[in-house]
């Protein structure tokens, strides 16, 4: 059954979401927008902050490589080699070896600083 959003129920087109789950997928969304933008922006603690917010494992290796990027420019280097190893180990599992390799070489890095 689809509902409208609008408290009024007046504005025809638009759906409702229909559960806890895709309100809280809705939210990721625009916390990933908010810290895209953010990173853009070379605003990294606000960056950091807002990608450090969303569960892990609901974030692509492109973001985790924005919050590799984010932590490590705002002084958080625990946070930087935990999202460069899951960057890492989603790549690997993926099959993406030259991607694999770039997190790992960038993990080399961090860690030898």
């Amino acid at each position: 059954m689809t509902q409208t959003l609008s408290p009024d129920r007046s504005q025809p087109g638009v759906q409702a979401v229909s559960s806890q789950r895709e309100w809280y997928a809705l939210g990721i969304v625009d916390d990933l927008v908010s810290a895209r933008e953010a990173f853009e922006r070379r605003e990294w603690a606000a960056a950091y902050d807002r990608l450090s917010e969303v569960d892990p494992s609901a974030l692509g290796t492109d973001e985790l490589m924005e919050l590799a990027t984010a932590s490590y420019l705002v002084g958080q280097r625990d946070a930087t080699v935990r999202a460069l190893q899951r960057a890492y180990q989603i790549n690997e599992d993926a099959g993406d070896r030259r991607a694999a390799s770039m997190c790992a070489s960038w993990l080399g890095i961090v860690l030898t600083i």
